[in-house]
């Protein structure tokens, strides 16, 4: 809680209150994990006459309280929790069994809480549903199976083809193992790919694919191993990534289209202003590939919607360049989910970031989800991974990735330590989109980025740590103008900015964090 600052803070407090003669009421951690909080809040200020003649607030006040707070996200939670637990059929004994499985301590104590009103709601909406004489779509799976089960209906059929099968939820593998019982003449033929299961948010269970035999009985397994699609090099180092994963089936790809040197983009950026000229300036050369019959298709994805990316590339400027590039080039921006299935000739991905909001997404469900989600796999980022092999696979011709060069991604590292066959290219862009390959440490394996001391521009190893711990290889930056003297820091009028040392010879000068320069 605190540890021995929180002591002291306590024990302030409790002296201030006394000195002053003020009521002070304590609660702890453990009548929250009890559940006696209320209770003892109630009856702590009932001793102390505060709810004498006290009316509760009526309930629209109550209501405009709830609407004002950040109940956003709450809402969210609830509606994500509602549809799995729906979709699991799952009982309340059951779910009570698990929260005293899955959580303790303050944790339990906050689960159990929503719980019982996650009851109350479902009672509720159940309600609603049938006053309007309407089901939901988990409905007609869960009722469907449990006709099936009952013999109040039978299953006609022979065959049944189950398309994009690595997106099955458990609601649905449930009626078609009912079928699958109810008729011993039935055949299941599922067409999927495990390694692109990206939707266990929305309830499929990726398990029900890789464990089919165990789920559905003797099994006779066809790979669809060709790909008409990513050219050779993209799907090598796509397919290395994925198959990382051990726990998912084991495939070879193979393209039609046998390319593969320098099909992968690696794109490092300084500053956030420098993504727009950079996807600008690969546009143009794009542009340049394009014939009078068809425009190049071109894909901007993100791992989140357009909005996300505002400050960086603002949709406007999609637009414009859609105007800009007409007849040559079509340009669309699309989500990492919303771009599963689909193709384009070359493929920009915005934020190969580390960090909270960066790919791949750090950010976990919130726990009380474990009662109800599909089971979680072991390997870290494991669906963030398949995410980031959709992406990679969009790209027919090349993908270019956009990384900050002082917080790139894992997945970034990772690609480009592995390549073995040139497929990668590794670039640094400046303030214009021009790239150059990325300079390396001439000490150790890391790369040289940019930095902006007290005295001057140099170029620092990224395995320099703060404390000066790491590698502490610097070498200066040669002006951009005369390219013989060096950035050196100057105060003028209007603050701090970096000047060539060649002055006055050479009138080159920069603004600090601000790659604009000025000739």
């Amino acid at each position: 809680m605190g540890g021995d600052k929180y002591v002291e803070s306590v024990k302030w407090k409790r002296e201030l209150h006394k000195k002053k003669g003020t009521v002070c009421i304590e609660t702890t951690s453990a009548m929250l994990e009890n559940g006696d909080v209320f209770k003892y809040l109630r009856e702590s200020l009932d001793k102390h006459g505060v709810l004498k003649n006290a009316k509760p607030p009526p309930y629209r006040y109550i209501l405009k309280q709830l609407c004002e707070q950040h109940t956003k996200d709450i809402y969210a939670l609830m509606k994500s929790f509602l549809s799995h637990w729906k979709s699991g059929d799952w009982e309340k004994d059951v779910l009570r069994e698990r929260l005293e499985k899955e959580f303790s301590g303050f944790a339990r104590a906050r689960a159990a809480i929503f719980l019982e009103a996650m009851f109350l709601l479902r009672e509720f909406y159940d309600a609603k549903l049938q006053d309007n004489n309407e089901v939901d779509f988990d409905d007609m799976l869960n009722n469907a199976t449990r006709a099936l089960h009952s013999g109040e209906i039978k299953n006609p059929y022979k065959l049944i083809l189950a398309d994009e099968f690595q997106d099955i939820s458990r609601a649905r593998a449930r009626m078609i193992q009912a079928m699958l019982k109810q008729n011993m003449e039935f055949k299941l033929f599922a067409v999927g790919d495990d390694w692109q299961a990206i939707y266990r948010f929305a309830g499929a269970d990726i398990f029900i694919m890789t464990s089919f035999r165990e789920e559905f009985g003797e099994t006779a397994q066809n790979v669809l191993s060709q790909t008409f699609r990513s050219n050779q090099g993209i799907a090598d180092i796509a397919s290395q990534f994925v198959s990382r994963n051990q726990s998912q089936i084991k495939k070879d790809v193979i393209a039609s289209n046998s390319f593969c040197v320098g099909v992968v983009n690696v794109l490092r950026y300084q500053y956030d202003e420098h993504v727009r000229p950079l996807i600008e300036s690969k546009l143009r050369e794009v542009a340049g590939f394009a014939n009078a019959r068809e425009p190049i298709s071109v894909f901007i994805l993100g791992r989140y919607n357009i909005k996300f990316y505002d400050r960086l590339l603002p949709n406007k400027i999609i637009y414009q360049w859609e105007k800009d590039f007409t007849g040559k080039l079509k340009i669309k921006y699309k989500t990492m989910h919303g771009a599963k299935g689909l193709e384009a000739d070359y493929v920009f991905v915005l934020g190969m970031n580390a960090g909270k909001f960066g790919f791949p997404n750090e950010l976990e469900d919130d726990p009380i989800l474990r009662l109800v989600m599909p089971q979680k796999e072991n390997f870290e980022f494991a669906e963030e991974r398949r995410l980031f092999y959709v992406a990679l696979t969009r790209a027919k011709q090349k993908v270019y990735l956009l990384a900050r060069q002082d917080r790139p991604s894992s997945f970034i590292e990772e690609i480009v330590q592995n390549d073995r066959t040139g497929a990668v290219i590794d670039e640094l862009a400046d303030d214009r989109g021009n790239t150059t390959f990325t300079p390396k440490c001439r000490d150790c394996d890391g790369f040289l980025l940019e930095r902006e001391g007290p005295h001057s521009i140099f170029y620092g190893c990224s395995n320099w740590k703060p404390d000066n711990l790491g590698c502490d290889y610097k070498e200066d930056v040669i002006c951009p103008k005369c390219e013989v003297g060096t950035l050196k820091a100057r105060k003028g009028h209007w603050g701090l900015f970096y000047s060539c040392s060649e002055y006055p010879q050479c009138e080159y000068k920069r603004n600090p964090k601000n790659k604009t320069a000025s000739y």
